[in-house]
């Protein structure tokens, strides 16, 4: 009996001692150097933004000398060019463009991943930074975490000229609970890890729902996923969208589309889908 209990006492501790370094790995900090010639801009500008808790979040600004502007936000982990590929298409329309790095990612400074709870504030002071550039016309455009990142500042900016959402998580339940399932593992697994992470990162989980804050949503909407993602799965993007508080808003879904970069494998399909969103906005 007493090696029975000593059993389950040293499985017990495993279990939250897993749960503490898996919290530490997901949140920590992944600086990467955003330095390969091929992807930055000929014509980016380097910024550094200062967040209004005093973080330095570095940028890249492509000025195309007119007042629409667009922030375009890279996922978890990743930084500014992950989503170069995205300018593209903003450029091309005469959008100005700003691409920063979130805290914790490339160079900007943060110790701590927050699925885009306090990444809203470098969003957000990059949005300043825009308007201290005389942008009057500013959308926003997020890849994962960078879309929820976006669906997190709603409550605080109202005004934005449109929204990209791509592949944005309806909760932080379903996001956590589908990452455990490609391991064939039971969703409780996971309570653990969700207990450190909220100690870590300061926010209950229970704000880190996108869908209370999507109601918030004014400026016309195009809402983008893969129909076989294994981190979000179908039903969480239409929940998503269903909760979207926009007069305007559309939604497609790639077919065969996994948790990756649309434009990279859809690449004309992607660009007909949003260069279309960008023209009716427009019209």
């Amino acid at each position: 009996m007493i090696n029975i209990l000593l059993i389950l006492v040293t499985l017990l501790i495993l279990w939250f001692v897993a749960g503490y370094f898996s919290a530490r790995h997901v949140t920590g900090r992944q600086p990467a150097d955003p330095s390969d010639p091929s992807k930055r801009p000929s014509n980016a500008e380097d910024v550094v933004i200062q967040t209004e808790d005093n973080l330095n979040i570095s940028a890249w600004y492509i000025d195309n000398k007119s007042e629409k502007a667009v922030i375009i936000l890279a996922g978890i982990g990743c930084h500014r060019e992950y989503v170069v590929n995205r300018a593209e298409n903003y450029i091309n329309k005469g959008y100005s463009v700003l691409l920063p790095d979130l805290r914790c990612t490339g160079n900007s400074e943060g110790s701590l991943i927050s699925f885009g709870w306090h990444e809203s504030k470098d969003l957000i002071a990059c949005y300043e930074f825009l308007c201290n550039k005389n942008k009057t016309s500013i959308g926003l455009h997020g890849y994962s975490l960078g879309a929820a990142t976006i669906v997190y500042s709603l409550p605080r900016i109202s005004n934005y000229e449109f929204l990209v959402l791509e592949s944005c998580y309806d909760n932080i339940d379903n996001a956590l609970s589908n990452r455990v399932a490609k391991f064939k593992l039971p969703s409780f697994v996971y309570y653990p890890f969700r207990f450190f992470t909220e100690k870590l990162i300061k926010v209950s989980s229970s704000y880190l729902y996108p869908e209370k804050y999507i109601i918030n949503a004014c400026a016309p909407t195009l809402i983008m996923a893969g129909d076989d993602e294994d981190q979000l799965k179908l039903e969480e993007t239409h929940n998503i969208y269903q909760k979207c508080g926009a007069k305007f808003k559309e939604l497609h879904i790639f077919k065969g589309g996994k948790h990756e970069d649309f434009k990279l494998r859809f690449e004309e399909e992607y660009n007909k889908v949003l260069n279309s969103f960008l023209e009716k906005i427009n019209a």
